[in-house]
């Protein structure tokens, strides 16, 4: 039988998911500019703006961080 998570388990999860998150959306970005045969600056500029807004779009979704869903 599997008891419940801890809080140090739960912690390691949700970061793994925000993780996951905003580099869903940093490379979404990036890749669409190769895919609109952008060069190399435009690949790493169009990442690095994904990557802060999917790090805003993490703080928009998850502002408790997860907390209220125990």
């Amino acid at each position: 039988m599997v008891g419940p998570i801890t809080d140090a388990e739960r912690a390691d999860s949700r970061l793994k998911l925000k993780l996951a998150f905003i580099l869903l959306v940093a490379a979404s970005g990036g890749l669409i500019t190769l895919l609109g045969d952008g060069g190399v600056p435009a690949f790493v500029l169009a990442t690095v703006i994904g990557g802060v807004v999917g790090a805003a779009l993490v703080w928009f979704v998850f502002p408790t961080g997860l907390s209220e869903f125990r």
